[in-house]
């Protein structure tokens, strides 16, 4: 049975917390240990976001740390797993509650807001496959380097600057292009092994209850693209992102990561909270006792975080009342 596209050998590990605040911190010291010991190897470390109210609490106890000042900040690079296309100053943007929450404080700390890599929003981005399309161009830049690389920008983009409070809008109206895969950003195809993004160090993922993860939500073929099982929409082209039109969950239009994006992170940290989850954490956890060669395209459309394994670690931080 062929194996998903760059999924890691870890095997997912429940940690149960009684408390979201139990939870959060340590999530949040595992993450300062994972960035201490990368940056004493590397030039710089990759993390990418979630939004939620457990993945903007996680943020926040991150914030507020003594260990905030031990880090070089000017080192660290911030992505995001998905997006809502909404307007950039819009509540509901998950880089706009990441800014508030983290990011405005780093910069107090040397973090350059250039480091924060954000998907577009809709009034800067022309459509919606525009923003996917200039999202996986930003990726790119970044695979397997650690400083920004040249590559083809998408026709009529332009780079976009960390705002909500920390810079001007974008006032260029990028082109929508087309990709040929139906809206995924693609890294090309090119028979390299490595997959066109940046090795993210850690990934925070929240869950919602139907077992989605970014926006890649349930019975959705977006859940599929470029894993390379015989179901993939673009047979096994490496689609780094794709746009959502028909979001089962408002808005409607949102941008996210492909899985095997995500499975480019040494570590995966899941954040979960609440009783409405219990069902979905339920079949996390047994789908994590499956080896990555049993996880077949039904599992994955039936509950896609089952999909997510990170290449060293992949962490279930639960709490109590999310567990049946």
């Amino acid at each position: 049975m062929p194996k998903i596209n760059n999924i890691g050998e870890s095997t997912p590990t429940l940690v149960a917390h009684p408390t979201r605040e139990a939870l959060a911190a340590d999530a949040v010291g595992r993450i300062f240990d994972i960035l201490e010991h990368v940056l004493t190897e590397r030039t710089v470390a990759h993390v990418s976001l979630t939004g939620g109210t457990m993945g903007i609490a996680t943020l926040r106890a991150w914030a507020a740390s003594a260990r905030v000042k031990d880090i070089d900040w000017s080192r660290v690079h911030f992505w995001f797993s998905d997006e809502r296309f909404v307007p950039e100053r819009d509540a509901e943007r998950n880089d706009g509650q990441a800014i508030e929450a983290l990011l405005a404080d780093l910069t107090d700390y040397g973090f350059p807001v250039e480091n924060a890599h954000r998907i577009g929003p809709s009034d800067v981005m022309i459509d919606v496959e525009a923003a996917a399309e200039h999202y996986a161009y930003e990726m790119r830049k970044f695979a397997g380097s650690a400083d920004p690389v040249r590559v083809e920008m998408p026709e009529g983009a332009s780079e976009l600057p960390l705002v909500g409070g920390h810079g001007g809008a974008a006032e260029s109206e990028p082109s929508g292009g087309g990709c040929g895969c139906g809206g995924c950003g693609c890294g090309g195809g090119s028979g390299s092994d490595s997959w066109p993004v940046p090795v993210f160090d850690v990934t925070l993922l929240g869950m919602g209850p139907d077992g989605h993860i970014a926006s890649l939500f349930p019975g959705r073929q977006q859940v599929l693209l470029g894993t390379g099982l015989p179901e993939d929409p673009v047979d096994g082209a490496k689609a780094v992102t794709v746009m959502v039109k028909d979001s089962p969950k408002p808005p409607s239009e949102r941008v996210s990561v492909t899985l095997p994006v995500i499975n480019s992170s040494r570590h995966i940290f899941f954040l979960i909270t609440g009783g409405d989850k219990q069902d979905a954490t339920t079949r996390l956890v047994q789908g994590a006792q499956l080896p990555a060669e049993q996880l077949t395209a039904d599992l994955l459309l039936a509950t896609p975080a089952v999909g997510a394994r990170g290449q060293k670690q992949t962490l279930i931080f639960a709490t109590e009342e999310s567990l049946a």
